[in-house]
């Protein structure tokens, strides 16, 4: 049996993997994208922020392709880790490697309302406890 958390994070995957910008669809209006990693990225906010951010991971020639399972769920919260596995063009020198996140999903009207990403499992599984 597939739950509603898993459904959502394969229709995710799917969005993502076809076109990055595609995913921002499944973000609310108003969503907050909040990256919490010591590297990360700046906040974002609204979908169209998100949207743009996710066309520049599609724009350097680079292929990229998100693999994602949950970890824990609520009916309004995901936490999932997602692995993606990204590979070079030749202008960049070509290669391959995997990057892991932690993510925090928070859900309203079926849509992406918050997403919080960690850079460990542990960070991300305390904040959808606390919440």
């Amino acid at each position: 049996m597939t739950s509603d958390g898993a459904a959502f994070v394969a229709a995710w995957d799917a969005a993502f993997n076809a076109a990055p910008e595609a995913a921002a669809e499944l973000f609310a209006e108003d969503a907050r994208y909040e990256d919490h990693r010591p590297l990360g990225w700046e906040p974002l906010h609204g979908r169209t922020a998100i949207r743009e951010w996710f066309r520049t991971l599609s724009t350097g020639g680079a292929t990229i392709r998100a693999r994602s399972r949950v970890l824990e769920e609520t009916p309004a919260r995901i936490a999932i880790a997602q692995v993606f596995q990204i590979v070079a063009g030749e202008a960049d020198g070509g290669g391959d490697g995997e990057v892991t996140v932690w993510v925090v999903l928070r859900l309203a009207g079926g849509l992406i309302a918050e997403l919080r990403i960690f850079g460990d499992q542990e960070a991300a599984l305390a904040a959808f406890r606390a919440a």
